[in-house]
């Protein structure tokens, strides 16, 4: 099953240069894509974003549900997991989801 993480940003370039590295590193067994959903940021979060493989989407206001909500209208995997910028999950998170799922 393929996991969608969608992560809604504003002014989240330190958080992503954190997050993204170390999502690439423990996705690498599984169907994984990440989509990332700015909210007009003032910042480099888009730059930042667009350094890595994922989807970046621009939402044209500043509202985590209507982020969210782009990000789920966008996805193409059968589970959306929705993570804040800020947040590191467990090196087991895919594991755990997958497994919780089945």
């Amino acid at each position: 099953m393929k996991i969608s993480v969608i992560i809604p940003t504003l002014n989240e370039e330190k958080s992503l240069f954190k997050l993204l590295p170390y999502l690439f590193e423990i996705k690498l067994q599984f169907d994984i894509e990440i989509i990332i959903v700015d909210g007009v940021s003032d910042d480099n979060t888009r730059e930042i974003a667009n350094q890595f493989p994922v989807i970046v989407l621009r939402s044209t206001q500043r509202s985590r549900a209507i982020q969210m909500n782009l990000g789920a209208q966008n996805a193409n995997g059968e589970i959306l997991y929705f993570l804040h910028a800020d947040a590191i999950p467990p090196k087991t998170v895919f594991h755990d989801i997958l497994k919780e799922v089945e």
